[in-house]
């Protein structure tokens, strides 16, 4: 039985609990699952990507990521070809659909971040950032290569 503070792997896994519960219901509403946005991301930043590639992105098993790209090819959101080096391989693209839900998903996921966001006082954002990204790598977790950082919306300015 804990007598003091909460444990932070505790807290951890509970922030992100709450979040995914939060994005898995925002993205359904838009007929939408988070490893689907995952794809669609990917995809916008690199055409072609190979299954492989696209469960590493998206956290899920190669098996699952084979029916995840069959909906979204169903859906006609992506498109797939034969990899010119190796036939066996299927790169996939995105298609103008795809585009369209993948700017649907990222604004999902953006209005979830910055609820959580507001619930910090100014200058912990990137203090929050800096430590958990710290955190990822005593654990050798691979970060994202440098995507822009975001500035919290400044109240007392009206800013961003």
């Amino acid at each position: 039985m804990l007598t003091g503070p909460l444990r932070i792997a505790l807290l951890i896994k509970t922030v992100h609990q709450a979040i995914r519960t939060e994005l898995d219901v925002r993205l359904r509403e838009r007929g939408l699952t988070l490893p689907q946005v995952a794809v669609l991301v990917r995809l916008r930043q690199s055409s072609g990507a190979s299954n492989a590639e696209l469960a590493r992105a998206a956290f899920v098993s190669p098996q699952a990521m084979a029916e995840v790209v069959q909906a979204m090819l169903d859906k006609g959101w992506i498109t797939r070809c034969a990899d010119q080096n190796n036939a066996r391989v299927l790169r996939t693209a995105l298609t103008r659909a795809g585009m369209e839900m993948m700017q649907v998903g990222a604004a999902e996921i953006a209005s979830v971040e910055e609820r959580l966001t507001r619930a910090l006082k100014p200058g912990e954002e990137v203090a929050l950032r800096v430590m958990l990204e710290r955190c990822a790598q005593a654990f050798g977790a691979s970060l994202p290569k440098n995507q822009p950082r975001r500035r919290r919306h400044d109240r007392k300015h009206g800013t961003r």
